[in-house]
């Protein structure tokens, strides 16, 4: 799969919507860490995939909970504003 010019399609929601669920079930394979605390994805985590003879990047974002405001939040938020941008496609969970 060419990676460099490839769509790039996010998930983000608030904290425990199943967001990562829904990646792995796309991906086809547990490669995001599904818990059911709050804040397990911390990171943006990528998957090159190919659905239906397209091929594209799907993306599992941190949820975003706009109450905290603590340290690991802003950065939880850096990432997730970084990866919105980047977004071709956002599917808001």
């Amino acid at each position: 799969m060419e990676k460099k010019n490839l769509p790039k399609l996010a998930i983000v929601g608030r904290p425990n919507v199943g967001k990562s669920s829904l990646f792995n079930s796309i991906v086809g394979a547990r490669k995001a860490i599904v818990e059911s605390s709050s804040g397990t994805t911390r990171d943006r985590i990528h998957a090159d995939i190919k659905w239906k003879g397209k091929s594209f990047t799907i993306i599992d974002m941190a949820g975003f909970e706009d109450a905290r405001q603590d340290e690991m939040s802003e950065l939880v938020l850096k990432q997730l504003r970084k990866g919105v941008e980047e977004a071709d496609i956002i599917i808001f969970v």
